[in-house]
């Protein structure tokens, strides 16, 4: 892709990310083009700066850190603007779907000799997302892994504190409609733009980023049979089947709790909403792929 020049916004808190590791790879972007390197000081930032520096479409705004470092640029590029990533987090959901590879210094030239590709985002009451949007249960238990067993286990953290918070968790009752189709019932939703979930799941092995619609995974119940059978789908990567989840596939997406409930988008936990308005926005990003 010809560039202009290359600005690599840095979450120093991400999980991968070294000074050395860091400096290397722009080292190696600026041999070739002008490359600026931003550690940013706190959350929001990268947001912000994504909204000031991709207004020039000749500027590649690139994420240096996981998926809830690009989550914060996506949330502030602008139309015109091109995102990168170099990936660096715990899970890298992003990077193994799309086949950018771990490790910075490889990552740095596919930003060089990769290609521009526009991809679908999804919008949930607002805010961007790339990868997936789930209401509530997955939201609490991201909110509640300690920060200590994140950096040590990385995405497994994750999975024991699901283990640990399942036992005791009030599911709410979730009625979805789907293109103003009737409406369905059940314990816990995944709207998803892409395949993978929380690293090495398959949920949803039928979402694809570029192809205009969102794929819903609404589990009927979240019983102990249920629960094993979605997981096991999901671990062999044939996703979950429809005689444990409703599987649909939509544009526009409204969920309704019982109860104000927490959601996460791409990782993220957002505060409490009475009701999520999800939708798909076709061929919304401009992103430099393998």
């Amino acid at each position: 892709m010809p560039l202009r020049r290359i600005v690599l916004l840095v979450n120093p808190n991400s999980r991968a990310v070294t000074r050395p590791a860091v400096e290397d790879a722009a080292a190696l972007l600026a041999r070739s083009v002008d490359t600026r390197l931003i550690w940013t000081t706190g959350p929001g930032e990268a947001t912000r700066l994504a909204a000031d520096l991709g207004t020039d479409p000749d500027t590649l705004v690139t994420a240096v850190g996981g998926d809830g470092t690009f989550f914060e640029a996506l949330n502030g590029l602008p139309p015109q603007g091109v995102i990168g990533l170099l990936p660096a987090g715990t899970a890298n959901v992003i990077a193994r779907e799309l086949g950018i590879p771990l490790q910075l210094r490889e990552a740095a030239k596919t930003l060089l000799t990769g290609a521009v590709r526009r991809f679908d985002t999804g919008r949930c009451n607002g805010r961007r997302f790339f990868m997936v949007a789930g209401c509530e249960f997955d939201a609490h238990v991201a909110s509640s892994v300690p920060a200590l067993p994140k950096k040590w286990l990385g995405q497994y953290a994750y999975h024991l504190e699901s283990l640990c918070r399942y036992p005791r968790y009030d599911f709410p009752a979730l009625r979805v409609e789907v293109d103003g189709r009737p409406a369905v019932t059940g314990s816990f939703a995944l709207v998803a733009n892409l395949r993978r979930y929380g690293g090495g799941l398959f949920f949803a092995a039928d979402a694809r980023p570029d192809d205009g619609q969102l794929d819903l995974v609404l589990f009927r119940r979240m019983t102990v049979p249920y629960l094993l059978k979605g997981l096991w789908g999901a671990w062999t990567r044939r996703g979950v089947g429809s005689d444990v989840a409703w599987r649909l596939r939509g544009r526009q997406f409204r969920l309704q709790p019982p109860r104000p409930v927490r959601f996460q988008l791409d990782g993220e936990v957002l505060p409490p909403a009475a009701e999520l308005q999800i939708c798909v926005e076709p061929a919304s990003l401009a992103m430099v792929t393998p």
